[in-house]
C-alpha cells in the first residue's frame, strides 16, 4: 500500500465505529473500531443478520428498532441516539441507505456526555428541590415575625428606641418575605415553568404610586418624587407589576446616593405605559450591564450586609416584564445617573 492508501486504511480501520448491512440486515461489513465497541470479533458476525447478533434491539420500543426499519423502508438518512442496555452503551446512530439496497452505520459512543447530562440535571433537580423546600419552610416563620412586629407597634406607650427596634425587625422580615418570592419565582423559571402572570383590569399608574408612598415610608429620609401622564388603565397582573416597581425602587435606594432624589417617571399611551426610575450614584460599569439581568448579579458589590440579597431581583424583573409581553433596558452613566426603565402593552397580544 502506498503511504496515501496505509492513512485512508487506518482512518477507516481505526476511525468512528462503521458497518454496513445489506438489503437484509446481514452483516456485509465493520471496522476494528465497531468491534471494539460492541464488544464482539468480527468474524463471527459477518454474514449474520444484525438482528440476531443484537436481539435487544428488536425492542419495537427502542429508538434503534424504529429508525433502522425506516432507515431501511423509506430510504431516507436517520439520525438516533439510544441506550443498549447489555453494553451498558448510549450510542448516537447516523444512518445511510446505500445503492445496493442496504445500509451504512456511523456510530459515536456518547455515554460520557450522557452520563455528564444526567449528572447535570440531577445536581439541578436537586438545588431547586432545595430551594423550593426551604423558601417554603422559611414563609410561616418570617409571617410570624412581621405579624408579631405589626401588633406590638399598635401599642401606644412604646418608647422610641423600642419603636424603632420593631421597624428594623420588620423590615428585615419583609427583606426575608421578598428573598423567599425571589427564590421560588427562581426555581419555577429554572424549571422551564416561567412566571405565571394573571391578567385583570387596573390601573398601573395607582400601582406605581402605591409602591412609591411605601418606599418613602419605609425611608423618611429620602426624597421620591413621581411624575405621571396619559391613562394607566389595561390589562395586568397588578401584583406581579408591583414586585417589579418595588424592586426597582429598593434598588435606586440601595445604590444612590445617601439624602439624593429618586425620580420615577409613569407614562401611558394608547399602545403601552412607560416606568422608569432614576437615580444618581456611582453608575453600573459597563461589562455589568451587559450581564444585570443575569441571575445571582447585582450592579456593585459595596453593600453592608442589611442590604444584601440573594441576586436574583433583576433577574426576575426580567421574566415578570416580559411574560406581559414586555421589555425592560437600563443606561447608567456618571452624568445622567442609573435609570432602569420598563414597557408593557395595556393588552398583552393574543398568541399568534
Amino acid at each position: 500500500l502506498t503511504a496515501e492508501h496505509q492513512a485512508a486504511y487506518d482512518v477507516l480501520e481505526h476511525g468512528d465505529p462503521v458497518v454496513m448491512l445489506d438489503a437484509e440486515w446481514r452483516f456485509t461489513f465493520a471496522n476494528a473500531s465497531w468491534a471494539k465497541l460492541a464488544q464482539v470479533r468480527r468474524e463471527d458476525v459477518m454474514g449474520r443478520s444484525h438482528w440476531d447478533v443484537f436481539p435487544a434491539t428488536t425492542d419495537k420500543s427502542r429508538k434503534y428498532f424504529e429508525g433502522y426499519h425506516r432507515a431501511m423502508r423509506e430510504r431516507v438518512p436517520v439520525q438516533l441516539t439510544d441506550y443498549y442496555a447489555p453494553l451498558d452503551l448510549w450510542t448516537a446512530v447516523s444512518l445511510y441507505p446505500t445503492a445496493d439496497g442496504g445500509l451504512v452505520l456511523f456510530i459515536r459512543n456518547v455515554s460520557a456526555e450522557k452520563k455528564a447530562e444526567a449528572e447535570a440535571q440531577s445536581r439541578a433537580d436537586f438545588e431547586r428541590q432545595l430551594i423550593g423546600i426551604v423558601s417554603h419552610d422559611l414563609r410561616n416563620p418570617l409571617s410570624t415575625i412581621i405579624m408579631g412586629t405589626q401588633l406590638l407597634m399598635l401599642e401606644d406607650s412604646l418608647a422610641p428606641l423600642m419603636l424603632k427596634t420593631l421597624l428594623r425587625i420588620q423590615s428585615a422580615g419583609e427583606r426575608g418575605v421578598r428573598m423567599v418570592r425571589d427564590l421560588l419565582d427562581f426555581t419555577q423559571v429554572r424549571a422551564g415553568i416561567g412566571i405565571p402572570v394573571s391578567l385583570t383590569s387596573g390601573n398601573l399608574h395607582t400601582v406605581v404610586n402605591q409602591a412609591v408612598d411605601d418606599a418613602a415610608t419605609t425611608h423618611p429620609d429620602r426624597s421620591i418624587y413621581i411624575t405621571t401622564s396619559g391613562d394607566g388603565h389595561g390589562q395586568y397582573d397588578l401584583d406581579r407589576l408591583s414586585q417589579v416597581v418595588n424592586n426597582l425602587l429598593s434598588n435606586a435606594l440601595k445604590y444612590s446616593e445617601p439624602g439624593s432624589a429618586v425620580n420615577v417617571r409613569c407614562e401611558s399611551n394608547d399602545e403601552g405605559v412607560t416606568v422608569s426610575v432614576h437615580n444618581i450614584g456611582v453608575p453600573i460599569a459597563a461589562e455589568a450591564l451587559t450581564r444585570i439581568f443575569l441571575p445571582m448579579q447585582r450592579a456593585t458589590s459595596q453593600l453592608t450586609n442589611t442590604a444584601r440579597s440573594v441576586g436574583l431581583g433583576l433577574f426576575i424583573v426580567k421574566h415578570i416584564v416580559e411574560a406581559h409581553s414586555g421589555r425592560v433596558w437600563v443606561t447608567s452613566t456618571a452624568d445622567t445617573g442609573t435609570i432602569f426603565t420598563f414597557w408593557v402593552p395595556k393588552y398583552r397580544p393574543a398568541a399568534s
